[in-house]
């Protein structure tokens, strides 16, 4: 209601104060002397009688001054409610910001936790599989190395190739005690057995791939190589 009241005197003023705008320039033009008159004839009566007698001059400030009093006694009474209103909703911000302190600790500390025992899964995990790897790997080395002596028995070509197949997988492995057994197993079927070029092609560019530790006994199998 307030600010509907302020509003309306707002326009009140702005609309007089357009009025008398118009007036004056209409008055200016056609030479009405409408201000004139008024100046003349209630303005000067009235400046007249308020220098002639003071007590109309001190009641129009007695009048100003209560309003004035009345406004601020106004502002008085209805800021006390709206600071308690204030300090009331700075309470409930306070304990809603402290409760959401609370919850993103607590969200803060169990991600903390739960990070930890994920790591934990997937290292248990991890290990797990690098066990199946193992395993299979040693499955297959157990698969090549029958084969081979179904292959040497029989007197085929498999025998060796087979050897060479086990050799690949030791050195991808890189486990040095492996890599160790099948150039062994290998020295010993070739100083036994010949072999077609293709197969001792294929044992050379494998042979290629071992770091130098292992070129004493590269070596001796390459010296062993006899051709059908």
């Amino acid at each position: 209601m307030e600010n509907y009241l302020k509003t309306l005197w707002g326009k009140i003023i702005a609309f007089g104060g357009g009025v008398l705008v118009i007036f004056g320039i209409i008055d200016y033009v056609v030479k009405w002397g409408i201000y004139t008159f008024i100046l003349e004839k209630i303005i000067e009566p009235v400046i007249s009688l308020v220098l002639n007698n003071m007590t109309p001059l001190i009641l129009f400030l007695i009048v100003i001054w209560i309003i004035f009093l009345t406004i601020r006694i106004k502002d008085f009474l209805f800021r006390n409610p709206s600071s308690r209103a204030d300090n009331v909703s700075d309470s409930k911000f306070n304990e809603d910001f402290e409760e959401i302190k609370k919850t993103v600790k607590f969200l803060r500390e169990n991600s903390v936790i739960l990070k930890n025992n994920f790591d934990k899964e997937t290292g248990a995990i991890k290990s797990r599989m690098s066990e199946l790897e193992d395993d299979t790997y040693e499955v297959k080395r157990e698969i090549f190395k029958n084969q081979a002596k179904e292959y040497e028995e029989k007197g085929q070509e498999g025998g060796i190739l087979c050897r060479i197949n086990l050799l690949e997988m030791d050195i991808k492995k890189n486990w040095d005690f492996r890599i160790h057994d099948t150039l062994n197993d290998i020295l010993k079927y070739l100083q036994s057995h010949s072999v077609f070029s293709q197969s001792a092609s294929k044992l050379k560019n494998t042979l290629e791939k071992l770091p130098v530790e292992y070129d004493l006994i590269k070596q001796k199998i390459l010296d062993s190589i006899k051709f059908h």
